[in-house]
């Protein structure tokens, strides 16, 4: 028993001494020089080998010690010969398309951006004559379709051809990039999912009519428009960041998994938001003198809130709190923002700018 409880988990000395070996060997010149911003891209198998240790680290401590000393080799075994892989592989042929559709008497327009990897940018078209611009850059199946009259719906879509390459994960010049336009004055329902990838949002001088977006992995940055209008976002790991308008009515849900979310609110600012993470923090920005009203619970969490909060119900600040808080006045008040909250094991801030 006591040999058993003696067996060390072996994946980070190996991690660290294979390392430490690769990166001598490679800084004295024994090796061609070594990429190591890999390594991020192999974050999952730090989850593998907590998984590994809490499935036999109790009771089988010889089995944990060498399938995770196994993945320590490999991961140092794939920084090793990564280059040499790479060297072998096809590196695929990226090219770039432009999609461009005109207003041509369009009064409003459903937009649908579905690309299942790429980092994505939505902003406002500076030519008047055009409705929708895209210039995308891939090594996939782009389809592209534009139909109706008034009423005009337009799809853009990027899909994997075949199997995904190893080229496409660690080769930055492979990755998708997509810049897209779109009109300012046309009301626009926009709808945008990416499986793997990031979305920076400026839709502050759209015309809005809907917003949804979701995405796998990967941050959204969302700057939002004035007026009122359903906006729903949604992320699996990656991270939230959203900045309304000043005179905006809200109607939000945003809902994230393991990531972060952070909602600025600007001045003059009513409605209703419902935000939600498994586990990841929230934080709210909020300007001084808008009436705020919080309700909503924490799983393992905190709230931490301004001074001048006052609790209406429940209780509790730290860890499991659950219930509801506002600022003075806020029956009273003629706007009033009421945001819902419902948080697993991360924390919930207020806070002014």
């Amino acid at each position: 028993m006591n040999e058993q409880r003696n067996i060390p988990n072996l994946f980070w000395p190996v991690i660290f001494i294979g390392g430490g070996s690769l990166l001598f060997l490679s800084n004295t010149g024994v090796i061609d020089p070594l990429d190591f911003s890999i390594l991020w891209r192999l974050w999952p198998v730090f989850l593998v080998v907590i998984g590994v240790n809490m499935l036999f680290g109790r009771r089988t401590r010889w089995l944990a010690a060498l399938l995770t000393a196994a993945l320590g080799l490999a991961v140092v075994g794939f920084v090793y010969f990564s280059p040499i892989i790479m060297d072998q592989l096809p590196t695929p042929e990226m090219i770039t398309e432009t999609f461009t559709e005109p207003v041509d008497g369009a009064d409003s327009a459903a937009v649908t951006l579905d690309f299942d990897r790429g980092n994505i940018t939505v902003d406002v078209l500076a030519e008047p004559n055009n409705l929708f611009e895209a210039d995308v850059t891939h090594n996939e199946e782009s389809t592209y379709r534009a139909t109706g009259i008034n009423s005009r719906a337009i799809r853009l879509e990027l899909d994997q051809i075949g199997v995904p390459q190893l080229t496409d994960l660690f080769n930055q010049d492979s990755q998708v990039t997509a810049d897209v336009g779109l009109a300012a004055d046309i009301p626009i329902a926009l709808k945008v999912n990416i499986g793997a990838g990031n979305g920076e949002l400026f839709l502050q001088d759209l015309t809005l009519e809907k917003l949804e977006a979701d995405g796998g992995s990967g941050r959204f940055e969302i700057s939002l428009p004035a007026g009122e209008y359903p906006v729903k976002l949604g992320s699996g790991s990656g991270g939230i960041t959203i900045y309304t308008a000043e005179g905006s009515i809200l109607d939000m849900k945003a809902e994230v998994g393991s990531g972060r979310i952070m909602l600025t609110l600007a001045e003059d600012t009513a409605g209703e938001v419902i935000l939600g993470s498994g586990s990841g923090d929230i934080t709210v920005v909020i300007p001084e003198g808008v009436a705020i009203q919080l309700d909503g619970s924490t799983g393992s969490g905190s709230v931490r809130l301004p001074d001048e909060f006052e609790l209406v119900s429940g209780g509790g600040e730290f860890s499991g709190a659950k219930g509801v808080w506002q600022t003075p006045g806020f029956e009273q008040a003629e706007q009033q923002v009421l945001i819902r909250f419902d948080i697993g094991s991360g924390n919930l801030r207020v806070e002014y700018p």
